[in-house]
């Protein structure tokens, strides 16, 4: 478990630094799904942010419409989300079978296959007001066992949010977010057309994607538009031999 905190932390480190870049969602993103991997149990996360007061919005793990407030909802339901953010408080579901503290949410978690959940808010010193919920499979999940490197993924994360101050409220915030959100879809195809082409994990094939976009200073999710097109279009192998083969760094990368 070392070298995943370690490799967590490092990972962490970089979103402060980028939170002014128009991929900021890519990193947070990037940022949970790492966290969802090394956390022991921990199956799906949400991010969910106060977009005022009253109102939540679930703006990273809203697939799973079930654990996922809407900013239209007339009043957000109870549960260890809303009570993470509200109160600034983490707050533990050990058994979904046996919870009795959240009339409704139980029943919310155990339609999305989960037993045990925790809701942590992020340490932010500005607004909006942000909460992360973990969620498992299995009942009494997250003890105190995992609890260091819950914490350190909170830590970090509240920096993420801290440095949104960066816009002028949190309504611009979630914008944001969602309109980077939906550039992952996207990304995540071009990667897969690398994986298949080049026998590769997905790490590598965004590494790949971040050498060019580098190499030709172009952003990451043009690249990946372009790779998706060309791939639609019939002429990947071409644009693959430009982009890789013919470039001695990249040809030697694969």
């Amino acid at each position: 478990m070392n070298e995943d905190l370690h490799s967590l932390s490092r990972e962490l480190a970089e979103v402060g630094r980028l939170v002014d870049d128009d991929d900021v969602t890519s990193v947070v993103d990037r940022m949970v799904r790492r966290a969802v991997r090394t956390i022991p149990g921990c199956e799906h996360a949400t991010v969910t942010v106060e977009v005022s007061p009253g109102k939540l919005e679930t703006v990273y793990g809203g697939e799973i419409t079930a654990l996922a407030h809407t900013a239209d909802e007339p009043r957000p339901w109870p549960g260890p989300i809303l009570d993470a953010v509200r109160y600034r408080e983490p707050r533990r579901i050990e058994d979904a079978e046996t919870e009795q503290r959240w009339p409704g949410f139980p029943e919310r978690m155990r339609q999305a296959g989960f037993r045990s959940c925790l809701a942590l808010p992020l340490p932010a010193y500005r607004r909006p007001s942000v909460g992360c919920t973990l969620f498992s499979p299995r009942p009494n999940q997250f003890t105190e066992h995992v609890m260091d490197l819950v914490m350190l993924f909170a830590l970090h994360a509240g920096t993420t949010f801290d440095n949104a101050a960066l816009y002028n409220d949190s309504r611009q915030l979630v914008d944001h977010l969602h309109s980077a959100l939906a550039t992952r879809d996207l990304i995540g195809q071009a990667k897969g057309l690398l994986m298949r082409h080049y026998s590769c994990d997905p790490d590598a094939a965004f590494d790949m994607l971040r050498r060019v976009s580098q190499h030709r200073n172009v952003k990451i999710r043009h690249l990946a538009a372009e790779l998706v097109e060309a791939h639609r279009q019939g002429r990947l192998e071409p644009l693959l031999h430009t982009w890789f083969e013919e470039h001695p760094d990249f040809a030697a990368a694969t």
